[in-house]
């Protein structure tokens, strides 16, 4: 299996291993590619990735058409990871269940590894594909969204700044050391969180924006605080100048409550 690659090209195998070898790389970021597609053409593709020092991988992939799906090995592997998918070039259609929506270039999705999704690629494509790690709290957003299939909006707002984003970190991939993706997926993931929790009429989504804004807060100084076996919801309160009561409101809108999300980031940190 491939753990660390850095450029790949199916070239640089002999025609009966290639498929095998690009299984190899798509499984970084847990996913599979499917074979129940007939009359697919010959596979042909590269890939330029870097892994940051929490293990989330970045990965530009130029290929043939083809199918994706979660790798058998998301279940035990997927922690609390979430994939992005952000389409440059060509023409996919993803389906999860009952839900299809169409992707075309500039496009992007946020795909939870253990659903049951499928991505059809229904050309030759130039795709962005993030496994990004520590996203606990994202990846709660994500089962609990109520927008189509998660699908980011890039056209304008922050979404359009997630794209280019996204855009960006693929143009200069190949010369990102490890230590320099540490900030870029924690934009990132704050971007998403952003687009993922604006939702509903004008009033939630400012609502939404004030609360997303104290989680953030919040956030940030657990996180400088989480070597402190006294940490408590309600030292993170007046820290905040925030009440119990709210903070914990905070955790509840995300799915998950202040001792789980602190549990959470210190398992998370000490696998570094």
């Amino acid at each position: 299996m491939l753990d660390d690659v850095r450029r790949f090209s199916t070239n640089a195998y002999p025609e009966d291993l290639r498929a095998s070898a690009w299984a190899d790389v798509l499984l970084m970021a847990l996913i599979g590619r499917a074979t129940d597609t007939p009359a697919l053409p010959p596979l042909e593709g590269y890939v330029s990735s870097r892994t940051s020092a929490l293990g989330s991988v970045f990965m530009t992939l130029a290929s043939s058409p083809q199918v994706w799906t979660p790798h058998a090995a998301s279940a035990l592997r997927a922690g609390g990871a979430v994939l992005v998918l952000a389409l440059l070039e060509g023409r996919a259609r993803i389906t999860e269940g009952d839900e299809s929506i169409a992707l075309a270039a500039g496009g992007m999705v946020v795909l939870e590894p253990t659903r049951r999704w499928r991505v059809l690629l229904e050309t030759a494509f130039r795709a962005v594909v993030v496994k990004l790690e520590s996203a606990s709290f994202l990846r709660r957003l994500v089962r609990t969204s109520g927008q189509d299939l998660n699908q980011i909006s890039s056209r304008s707002g922050v979404g359009a700044v997630c794209m280019n984003l996204v855009r960006s970190v693929s143009e200069e991939l190949d010369r990102l050391a490890g230590p320099d993706l540490l900030p870029i997926e924690a934009t990132l993931n704050e971007l998403l969180v952003s687009c993922l929790s604006h939702r509903g009429t004008q009033k939630t989504e400012d609502s939404t924006s004030v609360q997303l804004g104290h989680l953030r807060r919040v956030c940030r100084t657990i996180e400088a605080r989480l070597g402190d076996a006294e940490l408590t919801v309600d030292h993170i309160g007046e820290l905040e100048g925030l009440s119990t009561r709210y903070v914990q409101k905070l955790f509840k809108g995300g799915s998950t409550t202040f001792g789980e999300y602190l549990k959470e980031r210190r398992l998370e940190r000490c696998r570094i």
